[in-house]
C-alpha cells in the first residue's frame, strides 16, 4: 500500500509535517499490503502511528476501509454513492468507510487515473472540470491551471522559434543559390565583352554595355588619346 494515495490521505489530510510524514512512511512500511493492516491490533496501530497526531479515530477508519476495500474492491466505470448526507456523490471509492466529499475529490484528481491505467484503460484528468469544495484541492487546481498554461505558452514559442529557424534556412539558402547565380551571370557576360568594366562598379556594366553596342570610328579614338594629353604652353 505504500504506493496508494488513498491510504495516504486518509492517514493525515491535515497533519502536513515532519512528524506526520515520519510515522505515515513507518505505517505504509509495516503495514504493506491491505490483508496485513486488516489483521493487525488496532488499538496497537492507535497508540505507535495515531496517538501523537491527535487522530485516534482515523485509525479505525483505516482497519475498517481496508476490510471493505478486499470484501467489496472498486471496480472500473462502477460509481458508488453514500446513504446518508454524501448521498448523490457518486466515486468509484465512496461506499468506503471514512470516504466523504474531500476523500472522494481526492480520489479523483489523484488516485483515479493510476487505477484505471492499472485495468489497461485510459481515462482524462479530471482535474479540469473538477471544483472541490476544500481549500487546499482548490489551490492545487489553481496551481494545475498554471502550470499547463505555462506549458501550452512555452510549447507555442518553441514552435514559433522552430518556424523562424526554418525560414531563417530556407531564406539563407535561396539567398545563397540567388548569388552564386548572380555571380555565374557576371562572369559570363565578362568573358564575352571586349573591355572588363571597373569592378563593383554598376556604371561600369552600363559603360560597357554602351561601348559594346557603338565601336568608336579612328577619328574619335585619335581625338581622344589627344585631349587626354597635357596641354604645353609655349615659354
Amino acid at each position: 500500500m505504500s504506493d496508494d494515495p488513498l491510504i495516504e490521505e486518509r492517514y493525515a489530510p491535515d497533519q502536513a509535517t515532519v512528524q506526520a510524514e515520519h510515522l505515515l512512511g513507518a505505517f505504509l512500511e509495516e503495514y504493506s499490503t491491505p490483508e496485513r493492516l486488516r489483521s493487525a491490533d488496532l488499538k496497537d496501530i492507535q497508540e505507535r502511528y495515531f496517538k501523537h497526531l491527535g487522530l485516534y479515530r482515523r485509525a479505525g477508519w483505516l482497519v475498517k476501509m481496508v476490510d471493505q476495500l478486499l470484501r467489496d474492491p472498486p471496480r472500473p466505470g462502477i460509481l458508488r454513492q453514500k446513504n446518508h448526507r454524501y448521498a448523490g456523490y457518486a466515486c468509484e471509492v465512496a461506499h468506503l468507510a471514512g470516504v466523504g466529499d474531500y476523500s472522494s475529490d481526492a480520489w479523483r484528481l489523484f488516485c483515479k487515473k493510476s487505477f484505471y491505467a492499472g485495468h489497461q484503460i485510459v481515462v482524462a484528468d479530471e482535474w479540469r472540470t473538477l471544483e472541490p469544495k476544500d481549500k487546499n484541492l482548490r489551490r492545487y487546481l489553481e496551481r494545475e491551471t498554471r502550470e499547463e498554461q505555462v506549458r501550452l505558452l512555452t510549447d507555442d514559442v518553441i514552435s514559433r522559434m522552430a518556424a523562424v529557424e526554418r525560414f531563417s534556412i530556407s531564406l539563407k539558402a535561396s539567398t545563397t543559390a540567388w548569388a552564386a547565380d548572380w555571380v555565374r551571370r557576371q562572369r559570363s557576360a565578362r568573358s564575352t565583352t571586349t573591355s572588363r568594366p571597373a569592378e563593383g562598379s554598376i556604371f561600369g556594366l552600363f559603360r560597357q554595355r554602351a561601348y559594346n553596342t557603338v565601336q568608336p570610328s579612328g577619328c574619335d579614338r585619335f581625338l581622344n588619346a589627344r585631349l587626354r594629353r597635357p596641354l604645353k604652353y609655349p615659354t
